[in-house]
């Protein structure tokens, strides 16, 4: 999935005209988002930011025609006028109005989706948001608000072919990872059925686990898949009453539950304590309490300061600089209570703590070190404009922060964000037009002394004709990964270079650097083909790469005793050797069955997923598939 965001931007009436007009703006162009974020502008300059987690309060500033959104004095969006009535945010993107970005097709059709759930039609007020899949890409409305379903029927505009995906919006329904249903339109069906699973409903009693007392206020969460883990779902939440009783509904197979004063702790179902009444009784330990003073390096108090400990205890400092934080868990192995300190301008902190002193702890937080270096090429001429990224830690999985420098004697200067005090280094990354990629450890040392020179070579081209079946539909889709081992490994964090292009087009990658990679073409309706090369100091043409044909599978998923019914649409997926993720996804139909037109010829691996209540059972097949021929997959028992 890409890393490209999307915000979304629902203004509503403005007491005064803003520089950004009113409407819906939408960051153009990228896939599906990782995260639902959004900003909803309310009367006068004030809104509310929601970033994938809690829903938060922002400010409008205006400068000339520049418009920021502001919390706790930062600024996370920064827009500009851009081109044809567009905007243009701080990192280079491009926003539009949202009518424009998502214009529907004049050739797309209505379509009635039927909604119910394993014990008949949706409750009244249940609404979904979806998206939508063909081979154009995904399509997705954004929408801030879900379509109510009346009388368990929601109508909305589709292609004639293609995957509908939607997710439940209501409280009796969990919202984890398996929670949306998808459902193929083929030929302009007028009608789709969809089946959602609905959640459990639980009653119970939060208590003091040494004293027994009721714990009115602790917060009870639905605990929800997100992928490899499952958390609490934060944007749903029910609060213990005068008698420490909740109610909470959508539950999957567990929950989450803290409370100020108290350790949190998490509930598994079907292990749970119960009551006389056979209602659920959570019993919380009594955490320890921290309290101090953050200050900055001369002494001054540090008012805003996130102090932050176990999921979801967190507070900020006062206008003394004081702060206190209850509820919170010693680490097992060392036995501390772990703290971390976080304010925009200054260096974060972690603090462990072993003796609770009644005193209480004080932290002083220094402004970022002014980080300066220089980039060349290597004849040592400075590189004038490049975009330099960055992240702490010796092996970050990606650069969180980046800046796009233009000088010409090539430096470069900064302030890094979100870097630990005790931080040793830096990965670094460059990229510039015309040059290869560059990106390693940095001694911090190195850039505040001033010293540190880069230098990046020419970048070469790797160029390749592709030759496809004739079963092959879409776009030719190319992945090179460097293999390169050592902290200057080109794409360490940066990660593969993907390309896509029609059909007879030419493959072609550039700002490459010497070494080994492996390269990867996919199309759909053929065979996927993976090359070693090791490319020298000159561009290199392969010549022609061959992708094989495909044949068809068929089958049906096997039964357990425990189903009664066939797996009806199961998610499965097709898995060649040497590549980790599917060549192919499908789901079965209403009886388990499935014909695949289009598999690769060889060997491969049918996996087919069916999610049964609290369980997911899986059955795989291997096969050997002809090229323009058929095959049944016989599942294993």
């Amino acid at each position: 999935m890409s890393s490209a965001f999307r915000l979304y931007l629902l203004p509503f009436l403005l007491s005064q005209a803003l520089a950004l007009p009113s409407g819906v703006w939408i960051r153009d162009g990228g896939e599906e988002p990782a995260f639902r974020e959004r900003l909803e502008i309310t009367v006068g300059k004030h809104a509310f930011y929601h970033d994938g987690g809690d829903v938060r309060p922002a400010e409008i500033e205006e400068e000339g025609d520049t418009v920021r959104i502001v919390q706790d004095g930062v600024a996370p969006l920064t827009l500009t006028p851009g081109k044809n009535g567009g905007w243009t945010d701080q990192k280079g993107g491009t926003w539009a109005a949202r009518d424009e970005v998502l214009k529907i097709d004049p050739a797309w059709t209505e379509v009635t989706l039927r909604l119910g759930d394993q014990f008949g039609p949706v409750p009244e007020g249940f609404g979904i948001t979806y998206r939508i899949l063909n081979e154009s890409g995904y399509w997705d409305p954004l929408l801030v608000t879900p379509l109510l379903a009346d009388g368990g029927v929601v109508v909305i505009k589709a292609p004639l072919n293609g995957s509908i995906h939607l997710r439940p919006e209501h409280p009796d329904f969990p919202r984890g990872y398996y929670s949306g249903r998808s459902e193929m339109r083929i030929d302009g069906a007028g009608e789709l059925n969809l089946e959602f699973a609905r959640g459990q409903k639980f009653v119970g009693t939060v208590a003091d686990a040494m004293t027994g007392e009721v714990l009115v206020g602790a917060r009870v969460f639905p605990m929800v898949l997100t992928p490899p883990i499952f958390t609490p779902e934060r944007s749903r939440p029910v609060v213990s009453d005068a008698q420490g009783k909740f109610e909470i509904r959508g539950v999957e197979r567990s929950l989450w539950v803290d409370h100020p004063d108290h350790e949190s702790q998490k509930v598994e179902i079907s292990s749970a304590r119960k009551s006389d009444d056979g209602s659920l009784l959570v019993v919380l330990e009594r955490g320890e309490a921290i309290g101090g003073i953050v200050t900055d390096a001369s002494g001054r108090p540090l008012k805003g300061v996130e102090v932050s400990g176990d999921i979801g205890k967190e507070t900020l400092s006062d206008a003394e600089g004081k702060f206190r934080l209850a509820g919170l868990s010693r680490w097992a192995v060392k036995n501390t209570c772990r703290l971390y300190f976080s304010k925009e301008g200054f260096e974060a902190v972690t603090l462990e703590v072993n003796e609770i002193d009644a005193a209480g702890v004080n932290v002083a937080m220094d402004v970022p070190p002014n980080l300066t270096g220089r980039v060349l090429d290597v004849g040592g001429r400075p590189v004038a404009s490049y975009r330099l990224s960055y992240s702490s830690g010796s092996a970050p999985t990606r650069l969180w922060q980046s800046l796009d420098v233009i000088a010409a004697d090539g430096r470069f200067s900064f302030s890094p964000k979100d870097v630990s005090k005790d931080a040793k280094e830096l990965w670094i990354g460059v990229e510039s037009s015309g040059y290869a990629r560059w990106e390693g450890l940095v001694s911090l040392d190195q850039l505040k002394k001033g010293g540190f020179e880069l230098g990046i070579v020419s970048g070469r081209s790797l160029l390749a004709s592709v030759i496809l079946p004739a079963t092959a539909t879409g776009l030719v889709t190319a992945e090179l990964t460097p293999l390169l081992p050592g902290e200057q490994s080109p794409g360490k964090v940066f990660g593969s270079l993907k390309e896509s292009f029609k059909p007879g087009g030419m493959l072609v990658f550039n700002h490459l650097k010497p070494g080994p990679y492996e390269l990867r073409i996919f199309c759909a309706g053929a065979v996927p083909q993976r090359r070693s090369i090791t490319l020298k100091d000159e561009n290199i043409d392969i010549g022609e790469v061959r992708l094989g044909g495909c044949g068809i599978v068929s089958g049906k998923t096997a039964l357990l005793a425990k189903i009664t019914g066939p797996w009806a649409f199961a998610d499965g997926e097709v898995l060649l050797d040497g590549f980790q993720d599917p060549v192919l996804k499908f789901r079965t139909d209403r009886d388990g069955k499935f014909r695949l037109p289009s598999v690769p010829a060889g060997e491969v691996e049918i996996k087919v997923t069916f999610d049964f209540g609290e369980s997911l059972y899986r059955r795989v097949a291997k096969v050997t598939v002809p090229e323009g021929g058929e095959v049944e997959a016989i599942f294993d028992k």
